[in-house]
């Protein structure tokens, strides 16, 4: 038998965060940038399915669910690097 596992959360995910960005100078034309926050993406809803063994899920969905449910927030940092030509 498989399983399969879908998540959902919001369609819209607002973000808050912060950034650094130091642009290219004359003389040293490489640039850097540091961005840091979180996105809101609200409490995710699993479904899970399957079939064989797996057959009866609704136990462990509603576990998961459960275990899941403080997840709100997404951090993300993203550093990015830069050449100017």
């Amino acid at each position: 038998g498989g399983m399969s596992a879908f998540v959902k959360t919001n369609r819209i995910l607002p973000f808050a965060g912060i950034g650094l960005d130091m642009k290219p100078l004359k003389n040293f034309p490489v640039g850097f940038g540091l961005d840091g926050g979180v996105f809101y993406h609200g409490t995710p809803k699993v479904r899970l399915s399957g079939d064989g063994l797996y057959d009866s899920m609704e136990e462990n969905e509603a576990q998961l669910n459960k275990n899941l449910a403080p997840f709100i927030w997404y951090p993300v940092i993203k550093a990015s690097l830069s050449y100017h030509l």
